[in-house]
């Protein structure tokens, strides 16, 4: 899995401030999983909501890797928002 590009996070960074939204963006190299990251950020910031972006895989590919996402969905106290690309 690759970071995030600067032009990336700026474009993220335009289009929140666009809408009014507030936002943060940190990007860790610390060798957790994603999942225990977040679950970590979520506890220690009292985090209210955690957004997530979906990706289409195959039924296999899900069985094979298993889901970031499901785990997300299973393991974070606070809600989660799940958001599939167009």
């Amino acid at each position: 899995m690759s970071l995030a590009n600067e032009w990336d996070i700026e474009r993220i960074e335009k289009r929140a401030a666009e809408a009014g939204v507030e936002i943060e963006i940190k990007q860790f190299v610390r060798g957790n999983s994603a999942v225990t990251e977040i679950e970590m950020l979520v506890s220690e910031r009292q985090v209210s909501l955690v957004v997530i972006g979906l990706r289409v895989r195959s039924r296999v590919g899900k069985l094979l890797l298993g889901s970031v996402a499901q785990d997300i969905l299973l393991s974070v106290p606070c809600p989660v928002l799940a958001v599939k690309a167009a």
